[in-house]
């Protein structure tokens, strides 16, 4: 993380903190999304990635899911 912070890729607001809790926002992802698309997590972390960089943001891998498919997802996350 230092040397991200030292060679300006990493946004100077985010600390080790941060860490932890959005690796977990992933792996819920993962957990949410595995019975619609099992590769859609990858999205997200894409998306997680891209949110620390300071610079341009690079294309997400795969599409948006739809409403619908999100709604699915939670329902079976939820039993």
């Amino acid at each position: 993380m230092a040397r991200a912070h030292a060679q300006g890729t990493l946004r100077p607001d985010v600390t080790a903190a941060d860490l932890g809790p959005l690796l977990m926002m992933v792996a819920a992802s993962f957990e949410i999304t595995r019975t619609i698309s099992p590769d859609l997590w990858r999205r997200y972390f894409a998306l997680l990635v891209d949110g620390l960089r300071v610079g341009s943001p690079t294309p997400l891998p795969g599409p948006a899911p739809s409403h619908e498919d999100i709604d699915a997802a939670m329902c079976a996350a939820r039993g």
